[in-house]
């Protein structure tokens, strides 16, 4: 195997990994603190808002195009998606039993993934 071929793998392969370590800080933040403090409401508000108010802030200061307009809803539907998911998740971890923090710890999972699958 080239050298240079096994370097590149290896470091898109840290790339990615670094990446799912930075965005899952969001869904992470909620699910900590519904474990710690079990505050329901603002358990699902820190999974739910972040990171949509961060994709909202980013799209309005690149400035939106009416070339997007086609995409826009399905946009709003991903963000919906991972909003709905990272509430759940900080909703879960809430409740104070283990069962639910690994409910809670599988739905940061299942939002990394959902985070990934919708990037182009």
């Amino acid at each position: 195997m080239n050298l240079e071929v096994l370097t590149g793998f290896v470091m898109s392969f840290f790339t990615v990994l670094s990446a799912a370590f930075l965005f899952a800080f969001f869904p992470l933040i909620a699910v900590l603190y519904g474990w710690y403090t079990q505050n329901r409401i603002v358990a699902v508000l820190l999974g739910a808002i972040p990171f949509p108010l961060l994709m909202i802030a980013s799209i309005t200061l690149q400035g939106f195009s009416f070339g997007q307009a086609e995409e826009f809803g399905l946009m709003v539907l991903y963000y919906f998606i991972l909003a709905g998911i990272g509430g759940l998740g900080g909703y879960f971890a809430s409740l104070g039993t283990r069962k639910h923090l690994a409910g809670a710890l599988g739905l940061t999972v299942v939002w990394l993934i959902v985070m990934f699958l919708g990037i182009n």
